[in-house]
C-alpha cells in the first residue's frame, strides 16, 4: 500500500504509521470471484452484500441491501469475459464439451464453499444455480448421469460444464478427458441473492470497488481519503468494520475497468461488490 504522508511533526507520522499497521492485522481478506491464474478457474465466491449502513448524522438506513452470506447471482469476469449466473434454471439444455477435474482441487473449497470432492457426483457450470441437479449425456455412446452443481467453470475453450472424476468415470470419458454432452437442468435450484426493501424503490443496483474493511476507522478514511472513496459502516460476524468503497456504475463492466485502474495503481486487493445506492428521497427519509 502506497501511502502519502501529510507534512506534519514526527510523532503525528508516527502515529498515523502505527493506525495503519493495527488495522491491517485486523482487515479481513476478502476474496473476489474472479477465478484462479489456472486453466480450470476455480472460483472463491466473494462476500458482495453487505449490511445496512447508518448515517452517523441521521442515523437513517442508506444501504437497503438485506445481506446474504453469498451473492449468488453476482455476475464475476475471468480471462476478460463477464458471466452472469441465473437465478433460476428450469428446462435450461445445453451441448457442448465436457471436461472433469480432480487433483488438485480434491478437498479445496468450491464456488459455494463446499468442500470438493472428486468420488461424488457433482460439477462445475458458469452460470446454473448452486444446487440445480443435471443431467448430462455422453454424446459418444448413450450414457448419462445425474450430477449436482456446486462450482464455477470451466474456462477452458468451449467447454460447457466441468465434471468430478467420480461423473467422467460413469461417463466413460475419464480416460479421455472431454467428450461432447447434452446438459439437462432437471431440478433448478434457487440463487441466493440480496433482496431490496420496498423503501428503496427509488433507487437502484450499482457496482462499487472495495479497497478495504476495516476494523479501525482513522485507518479507513486514511485510505478513502487518499482514493476519493467513501466509509460504510458493516456489521460482520458480531463485529462492527468500516469498509472503503470506490466508484459506483450501475454496469459492471463499468467496474471492472475501474478495478484494473487501481490494480495498476498498486491496489491488487481491490474487488468488486454488489450495493443498493438508494434515491434522493430514500435518502432524506
Amino acid at each position: 500500500m502506497r501511502i502519502h504522508l501529510p507534512n506534519c511533526p514526527f510523532q503525528n507520522k508516527l502515529l498515523i504509521i502505527m493506525i495503519l499497521v493495527m488495522s491491517s492485522a485486523c482487515t479481513h481478506h476478502l476474496t473476489p470471484a474472479l477465478g484462479s491464474k489456472s486453466t480450470q478457474g476455480r472460483l472463491i465466491p466473494a462476500v458482495s452484500s453487505i449490511e445496512p449502513t447508518v448515517n452517523e448524522k441521521t442515523q437513517t438506513k442508506t444501504n437497503l441491501y438485506k445481506p446474504t452470506a453469498v451473492d449468488e447471482t453476482m455476475p464475476y469476469d475471468v480471462d476478460g469475459k463477464v458471466y452472469h449466473p441465473l437465478e433460476k434454471a428450469d428446462g435450461f439444455q445445453q451441448e457442448g464439451i465436457a471436461s472433469w477435474y480432480g487433483d488438485p482441487f480434491h478437498g479445496k473449497a468450491t464456488s459455494n464453499k463446499e468442500v470438493y470432492n472428486m468420488h461424488s457426483l457433482t460439477a462445475a457450470h458458469k452460470t446454473l444455480p448452486f444446487n440445480s441437479r443435471v443431467q448430462v449425456t455422453n454424446l459418444d455412446n448413450g450414457k448419462a448421469v445425474t450430477v449436482r452443481i456446486n462450482d464455477r467453470g470451466p474456462f477452458v475453450g468451449d467447454r460447457v460444464i466441468d465434471l468430478s472424476y467420480k461423473a467422467a468415470q460413469l461417463l466413460g470419458m475419464a480416460e479421455r478427458g472431454t467428450a461432447p454432452v447434452r446438459v439437462a437442468v432437471l431440478e433448478s435450484g434457487a440463487a441466493q441473492k440480496p433482496v431490496v426493501t420496498p423503501a428503496s424503490a427509488s433507487g437502484q443496483v450499482q457496482y462499487s470497488i472495495q479497497l478495504g474493511l476495516f476494523q479501525n476507522r482513522d485507518a479507513a478514511e486514511l485510505l478513502s481519503r487518499q482514493y476519493e472513496g467513501e466509509v460504510r459502516n458493516v456489521d460482520r460476524d458480531g463485529g462492527h468494520w468500516y469498509q472503503v468503497l470506490v466508484g459506483g456504475s450501475p454496469l459492471y463492466e463499468d467496474a471492472i475497468r475501474l478495478r484494473e485502474k487501481l490494480r495498476g495503481q498498486g491496489r491488487e486487493d481491490a474487488f468488486i461488490i454488489r450495493n443498493w445506492q438508494p434515491g434522493p428521497a430514500a435518502l432524506n427519509n
